[in-house]
């Protein structure tokens, strides 16, 4: 993907933002502002980091019954919570290599295992362009209790569709929970930065 400056005459004529499509015959550009913009520019960036992504299938008909039983006890836990609780925890001990990244240092580069684990967990939001995601940071999520966690999950979610969360709530993720669901796929790979 690369960056160009771009201006419209007039982007009313172009059809609306909120996915209406190109009426008009010919190729319309608008330019790309805050949040989309943003994204723009960091996948640009992100072309100069080296990224490894992992994509796997499990058997989680246990979780699901433990998922169950805590819905019969009024706890009604969303199963990106338990996915996302597990996957935290695996990457603080079992699989450390998910805590690692590559840093450019000087003119080196340097692979660093970050202590914690600060999971980032996808949430779909509602904007006046259509649907998007953001991907709010649970800190040191492993250490948490079950409970905190989903807690903490809850109130991220709810201040990213509120437009209310904030920017240091953003960034920092040493792994990314996503779901490419919604789009009718089974399979995907986060924008990272």
């Amino acid at each position: 993907m690369m960056l160009h400056n771009v201006t419209t005459p007039d982007s009313n004529s172009a059809g609306s933002a909120s996915g209406t499509g190109n009426t008009t015959g010919t190729d319309v550009r608008r330019p790309l502002r805050g949040r989309s913009a943003a994204m723009a520019r960091n996948m640009e960036a992100s072309l100069a980091i080296p990224t490894a992504s992992t994509i796997r299938t499990f058997e989680v008909s246990a979780l699901m019954q433990w998922r169950e039983k805590l819905r019969e006890e009024g706890f009604n836990v969303p199963i990106a919570a338990v996915l996302a609780t597990a996957m935290a925890r695996a990457a603080q001990d079992p699989v450390p290599a998910a805590r690692r990244r590559i840093e450019a240092a000087d003119k080196d580069l340097v692979l660093v295992e970050e202590a914690t684990v600060n999971l980032g967990v996808a949430v779909d939001v509602e904007t006046a362009a259509g649907h998007s995601i953001m991907v709010p940071v649970i800190r040191n999520a492993a250490s948490l209790s079950f409970p905190t966690f989903v807690s903490r999950l809850g109130e991220l979610s709810e201040a990213c569709r509120a437009g209310s969360v904030a920017v240091s709530d953003l960034r920092g993720a040493t792994l990314i929970l996503t779901s490419t669901g919604r789009f009718g796929s089974t399979t995907g790979v986060p924008l990272q930065r």
